[in-house]
Parts: structure tokens; sequence; C-alpha cells
């Protein structure tokens, strides 16, 4: 006869635990094409630009950009208008001018248009950033539009645009607020998986 008095076991706490922070790194993995490229980006082709540079700054391939703009080859040239998807938000990247003033300098425009000073060189190929006259004209890269998150480049070489903030909440801290910061996918994705865990 069946002993009547055995219990069926349960799963540990910590086991329980272990199965819902598995969840949550299954759900970030387990993000589908379709919804990782929901966004898409008008992008404006600046001088010295190639196709490997835009992919990895928008985390795809340059295959991908070739299919997306029926492209035969990487050729590519300063002006030409491409269609990219990302994981963020529509937008535009376009082309902008900014005059220089008595008393900047290279650093100080990069600075103050928030670009890397390599960039600004790199756009402006017929200029000397070094010997710059007011009424100048230096043209740089902004995009325009698009309020959602993005995540831009590799994990370990990209940069977050209109991040989203992982704030502590009823059972967890973050520790490092300043440092928190994610598209909204993963932030949501974060959040979900943490109030299920402390559910259990």
């Amino acid at each position: 006869m069946p002993n009547t008095n055995s219990r069926v076991a349960r799963p540990r706490r910590t086991e329980r635990r272990g199965a819902a922070l598995g969840a949550i790194l299954a759900a970030l993995v387990a993000l589908t094409p379709a919804t990782a490229l929901a966004g898409r980006i008008r992008y404006t082709v600046a001088p010295g630009d190639t196709l490997g540079r835009i992919a990895d700054e928008y985390n795809v391939t340059p295959a991908q950009i070739r299919r997306w703009n029926s492209l035969r080859t990487d050729g590519i040239r300063a002006g030409q208008q491409l269609t990219i998807y990302t994981s963020g938000g529509s937008g535009e990247r376009v082309r902008e001018t900014y005059t220089v003033r008595s008393g900047d300098s290279g650093l100080s425009i990069a600075r103050r248009l928030r670009v890397a000073f390599r960039d600004l060189e790199r756009w402006n190929p017929n200029r000397n950033m070094d010997r710059l006259s007011p009424g100048d004209r230096i043209y740089y890269y902004v995009d325009d539009g698009g309020s959602d998150a993005q995540g831009r480049g590799t994990p370990q070489r990209g940069r977050l645009r209109n991040p989203t903030q992982l704030v502590s909440a009823n059972g967890f801290v973050v520790a490092s607020a300043e440092r928190a910061w994610g598209t909204d996918l993963t932030v949501g994705a974060l959040t979900t998986g943490l109030a299920d865990v402390q559910s259990h």
C-alpha cells in the first residue's frame, strides 16, 4: 500500500527564486527580431561613414542595411538617405550647421554639441578644426524625433538615446541609480521579473 504519510516535495524558496531569475534572463534574451527592430530611422550618410560603422552604431549588420535599402554593394556616399530599423522609436538623423563664434575651438564646439571631436573632424574633412575663424560653418549630425529609448552599438561600446531609469521599488533597491539606465523594453522586463521574484 502507498505511504499515506508521505508529502509531495515542494521546491525550496531559493529554487523558486532561481527559476524566476532564469525567467527574467530568458525574457531578455528571447526578444524577437520584430520586437527588437520596432523603430525606423531615416539616416543621412555623413562624410567618412561606412556601412560597417553605421551598422555598429545601431547594432545591426551591413547585410541588413543593404537589404533594407536595396543596395548591391557596401558603397555609400555623403548625403545619401538610408532606412535603418532599430530597437527604439522612429526618428531621423539629419545634418545641422553650427556657426563658429569668437573664442570657439574644435574641442569646445564638440563639447557644446555633445559629439566626439573625431566625429566633428570626420564630418568636416575640408575644415582644419585647429584653425577656426568666427563665421566658419561646422557641420554635425543629430537624431531628430523619436521619444522612445534607443540602444546604440554593442553592449561594451554602445550608448543610449532617451534612456529610461530603473528606480527602486517595493522589494528591491537600486544601489547606483546614476548608472541604472536602459531601454523601455529592458527596464520593463527587469521590473516585471523582480516583482515576480518578490511575489514568490
